[in-house]
């Protein structure tokens, strides 16, 4: 499992999962949307009811540990890891940096372990 100290995104993998219930853990922009393919991830369209905007998000899948997942994540979380749409990933994504608080919160919740 992974060690506190290491900060291995290839084998961690936290920020790609949830143990909340939610089909919409991929937030997508309209350039997101460009970029990936509508046939490859299915997304999901809704009206915030706060706002009342059209939001959009890729479709989540379920893992062996019930946990929310994001479905270009291919692996086993906290084994070893890859993003099958890097190139073309989500803003979201490419915002989350490795060992930022984010990433330790995602940590802990994943996997128990924290720096902080």
């Amino acid at each position: 499992m992974i060690d506190p100290d290491d900060y291995d995104c290839v084998r961690c993998g936290a920020c790609c999962v949830s143990d909340y219930d939610a089909v919409d853990y991929v937030h997508l922009n309209q350039d997101d949307l460009n970029r990936l393919d509508p046939d490859e991830y299915d997304f999901y369209v809704y009206t915030d009811a706060t706002y009342g905007r059209t939001q959009c998000s890729m479709q989540t899948a379920r893992d062996s540990q019930d946990n929310c997942r994001c479905k270009a994540l291919e692996g086993t979380v906290g084994k070893q890891v890859s993003c099958a749409i890097y190139d073309r990933r989500p803003k979201v994504c490419r915002r989350f940096a490795a060992e930022s608080f984010a990433c330790d919160s995602a940590r802990k919740a994943a996997f128990g372990v924290s720096l902080r």
